[in-house]
């Protein structure tokens, strides 16, 4: 198997725009590469002891929210779900669909090894995915509105510093294997450093465009394509 795991953080190939908030850092390395999502077509989800035919992707552990306004979002995305095409939406009316994690966030709950959310190859009504994913598909609206952050951010990963002097950075760039190595944590297979996932026919600023003007603004998004 091929790894194309990125360099440290010091060595990436950055592109920066600075506006008056903040400075944005980018992977351009990342941002220009064939990377897209495989789910359904080839992914091993996280672990190499995963049948792939689960078809559970980077959902198995469920997924956790960053904020209040994360909590509202899915929460009224919850409530238009049709239960008929939710496959766990009896055992979520039963326990919740989320819980406290033990770091103190709030996360949705891993039901049947997966996030309550993920509807299971089998389930007629919408085939393996996410129920909240399929129902915008449904509706004519955009995933990104409904789903958790973490979720429609993949594998796009945004970190935040601050200098001395108060000035933030915030840094745009791909989860990676060793992100969740430094936290203790282990990944035996990831998409973002498998060469089987760098397949697509346009580059991540492209096919991504919609989640990078969402994260940074069209501003920033008109800049770093100028710069790219």
């Amino acid at each position: 198997m091929t790894l194309i795991d990125v360099p440290p953080d010091p060595f990436r190939d950055l592109i920066v725009v600075e506006t008056v908030e903040r400075r944005w850092q980018f992977d351009a390395r990342f941002l220009r590469s064939s990377w897209r999502c495989i789910y359904g077509g080839g992914c091993r989800g996280l672990h190499w002891s995963q049948d792939s035919a689960r078809a559970d992707g980077c959902c198995t552990e469920g997924a956790a929210l960053t904020d209040a306004q994360d909590f509202v979002i899915v929460s009224k995305a919850v409530a238009r779900l049709d239960p008929q095409k939710w496959q766990y939406a009896a055992r979520a009316k039963r326990v919740g669909w989320f819980k406290q994690l033990p770091n103190g966030v709030v996360g949705t709950r891993v039901t049947n090894e997966g996030c309550i959310f993920l509807n299971r190859p089998g389930f007629a009504p919408t085939g393996a995915g996410c129920a909240l994913h399929f129902a915008s598909i449904e509706r004519g609206e955009r995933p990104l509105d409904g789903k958790p952050n973490v979720c429609w951010q993949f594998p796009l990963r945004r970190t935040d510093s601050a200098d001395d002097h108060g000035r933030e950075t915030s840094m745009i760039h791909p989860w990676m294997s060793n992100d969740w190595k430094a936290a203790g944590g282990t990944r035996e297979w990831f998409c973002t450093t498998s060469a089987e996932a760098f397949t697509a026919k346009d580059p991540v600023w492209k096919t991504l465009s919609e989640e990078l003007c969402e994260i940074v603004g069209e501003a920033v998004y008109a800049e770093l394509i100028r710069k790219l």
